[in-house]
């Protein structure tokens, strides 16, 4: 059984349920998210077991590429050490 994330956690996309959802950014339109983007969570919605995520995907530039909610399916865990994916 996965465990659920906590504020601050880094995270990977690993699939998408929702391939087109409400997404904020620095630039206007936002990016819609992509299996493999990195984000960072920021926010917790919902108790332990059926909690959903607001993740945070940041561009190499520091502008935001967007902010999306995702489901705890949509998402793995990843360490700082982990490679970056090009």
């Amino acid at each position: 059984m996965r465990s659920d994330f906590k504020m601050f956690d880094a995270v990977r996309v690993s699939r998408l349920h929702v391939p087109v959802r409400a997404v904020h950014g620095t630039r206007s339109p936002a990016r819609q998210p992509r299996v493999g983007d990195r984000g960072t969570i920021v926010e917790v919605f919902g108790p332990a077991g059926e909690a959903t995520y607001l993740v945070e995907c940041v561009e190499p530039d520091g502008g935001t590429a967007w902010v999306a909610e995702l489901a705890r399916e949509e998402l793995e865990a990843i360490t700082p050490a982990d490679p970056v994916e090009r």
